[in-house]
């Protein structure tokens, strides 16, 4: 059986369908049973609690043979953000050692290595440190570029202002994939369960983009061709 944390997302709901397409035991995770309403409609096991509940994780995992861990975004917080971060991070560390699941697949980010410094991706540095720290467990750490759903916070700054902006120098060529090419890699490596040890995989589209060359794909998409980039710098 495999088990799926975040499977109301962009990369779990597609890897808990990639795998009830291949045969296999699939155990979703969520808050809420009307977010998963195709996946159990598919076959798919609802386990219906929060990823903070230690308890309910190990009832979750017994069993497994592998999990899809990850640390859901939450816009509500009234916590420090890094804070929730560990507090799931624990929650689902501790869970994989108590249910001695033999495998997982992470999702991380790139530039996790960075302890301090990288915002809300350094919190996936303490993510992985614990992760590393699961005795017998081989665990898969995926570090995907930059998410191209991200680009829609810009929206609104778009419709109300008519620019593209982001805090990055124009001639800085980030790596941008799409959650559904991350979502096919950890399928794939789930399926496999090919990984020993602590790995790592850096996941990537097509190409490194400049912010200027986003704009313009975004522009010509939306019929705004003289869309340009501005850079925004902090200011202390």
């Amino acid at each position: 059986m495999y088990v799926i944390t975040g499977a109301s997302g962009n990369t779990g709901r597609i890897i808990a369908k990639k795998l009830l397409e291949q045969g296999q035991q699939v155990k979703v995770i969520s808050r809420n049973e009307s977010n998963l309403k195709e996946l159990i409609a598919s076959g798919a096991i609802l386990a219906e609690g929060n990823l903070a509940d230690e308890k309910f994780l190990v009832s979750a995992f017994t069993g497994a043979k592998a999990v899809y861990a990850m640390i859901p975004p939450k816009w509500d917080l009234q916590e420090p953000w890094r804070n929730y971060q560990r507090r799931i991070a624990v929650a689902l560390t501790n869970a994989l050692q108590a249910a001695e699941v033999p495998h997982a697949v992470a999702l991380s980010s790139n530039g996790s290595h960075l302890q301090t410094g990288a915002g809300p991706v350094s919190g996936l540095y303490d993510f992985e440190q614990l992760l590393r720290g699961v005795e017998g467990l081989n665990v898969l750490v995926l570090r995907p570029g930059y998410f191209m759903q991200n680009l829609f916070a810009n929206i609104p700054l778009i419709k109300s202002a008519g620019i593209f902006g982001y805090s990055l120098d124009p001639d800085v060529k980030v790596p941008i994939v799409h959650t559904n090419d991350i979502a096919q890699v950890a399928a794939e490596r789930l399926l496999a369960l090919d990984f020993t040890g602590f790995e790592k995989q850096f996941v990537a589209g097509d190409r490194d983009y400049t912010m200027p060359e986003v704009a313009q794909i975004l522009g010509k998409a939306i019929g705004r061709e003289e869309l340009q980039y501005v850079p925004f710098t902090k200011r202390i």
